[in-house]
């Protein structure tokens, strides 16, 4: 597996990652959950991406559950998931984990003020909620005037933004 630094940070993450978004406790049950994570794992995957909406946060906990299952090694994973602050701790509480590597802002919140989206997620990374945060689905005019916030108030900027690419769609990338 190739293995890329993520951003300006010290996480690398695996070039191929693994999302639950319909399918980990929806579509797929959790021995099929196991079974498909198990097999990325043993690829050389280590990165997992979720969110607390997926599949009204039954993916979250599917995932959780095959971490637990194997008890693999939580410093060899790279886990994700999306929304701040009350979602986080759920989404933590469903993963059984006490802090995710990147949290996301998915999708730009339009009507809350781009300096308290920034303070809000220096909030989860100071508590050690999660090390990083990136945005998803954010215009490149979006994500310059999160940076320059965070820079101006000396804060952890994004270090990430997830686009929608995958198999299916790659009009974006």
């Amino acid at each position: 597996m190739v293995y890329r630094r993520l951003g300006n940070s010290g996480l690398h993450v695996s070039a191929i990652g693994l999302g639950g978004w319909l399918t980990y406790g929806g579509h797929v049950g959790d021995e099929k959950t196991f079974e498909y994570m198990k097999q990325a794992y043993d690829l050389g995957v280590n990165f997992f991406d979720t969110a607390e909406n997926y599949t009204a946060g039954k993916s979250e906990i599917a995932m959780g559950k095959a971490i637990q299952k194997y008890g693999w090694k939580r410093s060899d994973l790279v886990i994700s998931t999306k929304h701040i602050i009350e979602g986080l701790r759920a989404s933590l509480d469903r993963l059984q984990l006490e802090y995710v590597d990147i949290v996301y802002a998915h999708r730009p919140d339009r009507l809350t003020p781009m300096e308290e989206t920034v303070r809000a997620f220096n909030h989860v990374i100071d508590r050690g909620m999660a090390f990083y945060w990136g945005t998803s689905e954010w215009s490149a005019d979006e994500i310059q005037e999160a940076v320059g916030i965070a820079r101006d108030l000396k804060l952890i900027g994004p270090v990430v933004e997830q686009p929608l690419y995958n198999m299916l769609d790659r009009q974006k990338v």
